[in-house]
């Protein structure tokens, strides 16, 4: 199994005998999501199971302002999504 990220997508793909996991993304989902997206991976019975859980977009928007002001791309990203 390989579990990658970066694309903020949620991805299951097989390709021979590997499975290749993207869980998404927890703060900058690019598929137009609201939620934080997120893998459960049973090592026992090789099962991954997709979690999405919502949270407060808004008061996430108001924090990023306040800690990073000169990086405005990290919360332009939720204001589409939100």
């Amino acid at each position: 199994i390989v579990v990658c990220g970066h694309t903020h997508h949620p991805m299951l793909k097989k390709v021979k005998n590997k499975i290749y996991v993207n869980p998404g993304s927890v703060g900058q989902p690019r598929n137009k999501s609201k939620k934080a997206h997120w893998v459960l991976y049973d090592t026992d019975t090789n099962i991954h199971i997709f979690k999405e859980e919502t949270y407060d977009i808004k008061k996430m928007i108001t924090i990023i302002k306040k800690d990073e002001p000169n990086i405005p791309y990290l919360y332009k990203i939720l204001e589409s999504n939100g």
